[in-house]
């Protein structure tokens, strides 16, 4: 995943474009909490990196690659407390970059899926609110799903005394699907373009995922 960089310069670029538009004191409230909720679910992803890093630690030396999990490990906390930083320096803008700042942070996921605006009625919204519970429940099966196969993984690491590519992505499977879980859960108070963006992008991941996980596993 592409580290975020510059993203307060971009919003203030994006703006420009998007000036006209306004966001009203209900869903500007919404957004507040919504980047709340996602700080702390970032909260609790850091602390299973945490988790991890502990159990790596007791791990005996001479395993090969056991340097290369611990910087991987700190690359994916650095991730994390990138997206908090800019949550933290969001608290000054404006109702319209806040929303901006959004959407970029659901791009941070997938950096090569451009946000494409257009009109969502209340239908769409709704069958999207819809969508998203049944994405919630299947991206929660999946983050427990895979916490279990790391585990699993890792007594086989202990044998081979060597750190291997399936268990590397495991856990960058695990770190993807678990900060889609971490906005997905508050997506109730989204606007709806930006629901309807966070729906697209768990689509997009899960197809470019599960693609992967055949491969790897494949040639396990």
């Amino acid at each position: 995943m592409k580290k975020i960089i510059f993203i307060l310069i971009l919003i203030l670029c994006v703006s420009v474009i998007f000036g006209q538009e306004e966001i009203s004191k209900k869903q500007n409230k919404k957004n507040i909490e919504y980047l709340e909720q996602i700080d702390a679910n970032i909260n609790g992803t850091l602390r299973l990196l945490t988790a991890f890093n502990e159990s790596a630690n007791k791990m005996p030396d001479l395993i090969t690659g056991l340097d290369i999990f611990s910087q991987f490990l700190m690359e994916l906390t650095l991730e994390c407390s990138n997206l908090k930083k800019n949550i933290a320096e969001s608290q000054d803008l404006k109702p319209m970059n806040r929303e901006i700042l959004i959407q970029m942070l659901i791009s941070t996921l997938n950096p090569d899926m451009k946000f494409v605006p257009f009109y969502i009625d209340k239908d769409k919204d709704a069958q999207n609110r819809e969508m998203m519970k049944v994405m919630h429940a299947g991206i929660v099966d999946k983050v427990v799903d895979l916490q279990k196969k790391i585990l699993q993984e890792e007594q086989g690491i202990i044998e081979s005394e060597t750190f291997n590519k399936y268990f590397f992505n495991l856990h960058s499977q695990h770190f993807i699907y678990q900060l889609l879980l971490d906005f997905v859960e508050p997506s109730e108070k989204l606007s709806k373009d930006n629901r309807n963006y966070l729906l697209k992008m768990i689509d997009e991941l899960d197809a470019m995922m599960q693609e992967e996980k055949s491969d790897k596993e494949n040639s396990k």
